[in-house]
């Protein structure tokens, strides 16, 4: 995606992307999904600054300009007004075939780990030890991730940890076979560890004063052998994450759950700790009834709730955003004869002061 800071792209470039007709308007004007109305119409003045027939005195040039500019400012007429953005928003993301991602941390989330030996109510050692730690799997772990990873449960489930993946594919190797689940690793979509696929948290550090990462979904959207793989399309429409530390995912409220985290307390208690076959039933419940649709949406709509109640099948507003036209914009179109060329350096100037 294009950003304020990158280089234009050459005229050849745009014209051709102006033609693909496999790319939506985000690619055509080169900004992501979640990008702001100022960055949106950044891009399409910077782009315009290129495709614009006033710039081409070239009849071959001025030709490829007059088919492509209309394109781009067909574009921008959809992504630069907020009411038709969101119903394009809608469209675009109940369009698509492909399957949702989940997300899910492991600490907190599937396990505790702590360097005590707990002594619960009941009798219980550890599931599992590794480099001076113990480690506890939270009840029902199993008959969640038995679930989720199966192919008729068609999500693309990935496990994410800030820790680096020398030290998480021990875990993960020590949570299958905890949980009778041998071949664990290989039934993941992926596991996302590292700070390959985090980004600094600006206010929280460690004593040694380096900073806490945060989940970033763009580097995960980006990662070549998963969901950057050709035929591969996961954003902000089809992913969802699963933490227990809210801090991890406040990057993307909109797209996350947080569960309530798995503790010592919990533990010693033998508490009957129902957390995961309740995810395991909403999640089933989301992805029959958001099939298609922006699971942002149903995450406002219908939020995860620990008491079982959830709807189904009950999508009125995707329903209603679907059936709605989507709005032109009021006045002129910004074409040759309403925006020269000075026009749109002027308002580029502008926005970058």
């Amino acid at each position: 995606m294009t950003s304020p800071g990158d280089d234009v792209p050459s005229f050849s470039e745009l014209c051709d992307r102006m033609r693909d007709p496999n790319l939506n308007d985000y690619e055509r004007l080169g900004v992501a999904m979640g990008a702001d109305s100022q960055a949106v119409r950044q891009a399409f003045l910077r782009l315009a600054l290129v495709l614009h027939p006033d710039k081409h005195c070239d009849d071959g040039l001025l030709e490829a300009a007059t088919e492509a500019f209309p394109k781009l400012q067909k574009a921008y007429e959809v992504l630069g007004n907020e009411r038709s953005r969101q119903c394009y928003d809608s469209r675009l993301c109940r369009s698509r075939t492909t399957r949702f991602l989940m997300l899910m941390d492991m600490g907190g989330s599937l396990l505790l780990k702590t360097e005590k030996l707990l002594r619960p109510s009941r009798p219980r050692r550890p599931d599992f030890s590794l480099k001076r730690h113990n480690f506890y799997v939270r009840p029902y772990c199993r008959e969640f991730l038995t679930a989720v990873l199966a192919p008729e449960f068609g999500v693309d489930f990935a496990l994410y940890t800030t820790r680096q993946a020398f030290n998480a594919q021990p875990q993960v190797l020590q949570l299958g076979q905890a949980i009778g689940i041998l071949n664990l690793r290989n039934r993941l979509f992926h596991m996302y560890a590292g700070d390959e696929f985090g980004a600094p948290d600006p206010t929280e550090r460690y004593e040694d004063g380096t900073p806490k990462m945060n989940r970033s979904l763009p580097r995960i959207w980006a990662h070549p052998a998963t969901c950057g793989k050709p035929g591969v399309r996961h954003d902000e429409c089809t992913t969802l994450n699963i933490d227990s530390t809210a801090r991890k995912v406040r990057d993307h409220p909109e797209n996350s759950i947080v569960l309530p985290s798995y503790e010592e307390a919990d533990v010693v208690s033998g508490k009957d700790d129902r957390t995961l076959l309740q995810l395991r039933d909403y999640l089933a419940r989301l992805v029959a009834d958001c099939w298609g649709g922006d699971i942002r949406e149903y995450l406002r709509m219908f939020p995860f709730d620990l008491d079982g109640r959830g709807p189904r099948r009950v999508m009125m507003k995707l329903q209603a955003l679907e059936a709605d036209p989507v709005p032109r914009i009021p006045g002129p179109r910004p074409g040759p004869s309403s925006a020269s060329v000075e026009d749109l350096n002027s308002q580029l100037r502008n926005l970058k002061m």
